[in-house]
């Protein structure tokens, strides 16, 4: 993994330190994420002028991989130090391993400063994430069977035994409840 760290000759702005659920992250040890899961992130900024049309982007990348995981845009940067809070989404697709946690501070001209940060994205024990639902019908009238289908993925660490899926349309006071004896990991 290679640590980078650039500022356009022109810039007037630097990247003093940035936080993940409120710890400090580092150029050496790399910090543990979870897939599936949200983070909020602190980002310290030390801007010695005025910068309008400003965007922070982040995104994690390694040598088979690339994910964005937000930016951020602002109208005006004010000069001082600028605290920014955000929150960004570990998306449960994203594949295990290593990765550069980079954030990027932009204007129209170009990129303004840039850091990366060492990562480590892990599953979680237990991770199940619906697909989509697939109705019979979308029409139900009263008296009439309610049919349905739940696709689901488990990108989680474990196989899921017994899952529980249960349907509700409550206007219609309609429920439809099945067991799945097993869904073993990475299966759909």
């Amino acid at each position: 993994m290679v640590l980078v760290g650039v500022v356009n000759a022109n810039s007037s702005i630097e990247i003093e330190e940035v936080g993940i659920d409120d710890i400090e992250l580092d150029e050496i040890t790399p910090r543990v994420l979870e897939r599936g899961s949200f983070y909020d992130i602190d980002i310290l900024l030390d801007v010695e002028e005025e910068i309008e049309n400003t965007r922070i982007k982040m995104a994690l990348d390694s040598d088979e991989e690339w994910y964005t995981l937000g930016d951020i845009y602002f109208d005006d940067l004010d000069e001082g130090m600028q605290n920014i809070e955000n929150s960004f989404e570990i998306a449960s697709y994203v594949e295990e391993g290593s990765y550069d946690f980079e954030i990027k501070i932009q204007d129209k001209y170009g990129t303004l400063a840039e850091q990366t940060y060492p990562v480590e994205i892990v599953a979680k024990d237990h991770d199940l994430y619906i697909e989509y639902i697939w109705l019979e019908s979308y029409e139900i009238l009263a008296g009439e069977e309610l049919s349905a289908e739940v696709f689901i993925e488990n990108y989680g660490e474990n196989d899921e035994e017994d899952v529980e899926i249960e349907i509700n349309v409550y206007a219609l006071d309609i429920s439809i409840t099945d067991t799945i004896d097993e869904i073993e990991v990475g299966e759909e």
